[in-house]
């Protein structure tokens, strides 16, 4: 949900922010004096079809690529142990018992 909200008002902060850019500087009387009528609410509103166009396929595209770019597995079931203080000593006795072997220090001494 927050990605969504974050998806709306990114896009209308760009509307806006453009906007003002074309109202401070001027650019709808600097064009029609150039001879190029435009109407730039018809401008921002077609900008604006094509922004959210593009950041919305973008937002549905960025989850399924970050899942696939880093071969991540979604568990479907949690493993039905818990985790208990007696097996988390013996994973890390496993540890110590693999970095012994290879030579590393588990506990930086």
């Amino acid at each position: 949900m927050l990605r969504i909200a974050l998806f709306l008002a990114t896009n209308i902060a760009v509307l806006v922010l453009v906007s003002l850019i074309f109202q401070v500087l001027g650019l709808e009387q600097y064009l029609a004096g150039q001879g190029v009528h435009t109407n730039l609410t018809a401008l921002l509103v077609f900008c604006g079809l094509f922004g959210f166009l593009g950041s919305f396929i973008s937002l549905l595209l960025s989850k399924p690529m970050a899942k696939l770019s880093t071969r991540t597995q979604i568990i479907a079931q949690p493993a039905e142990e818990p985790v208990t203080a007696q097996s988390r000593g013996e994973q890390e006795n496993r540890q110590n018992a693999i970095a012994d072997r290879h030579g590393y220090s588990p506990r930086g001494s």
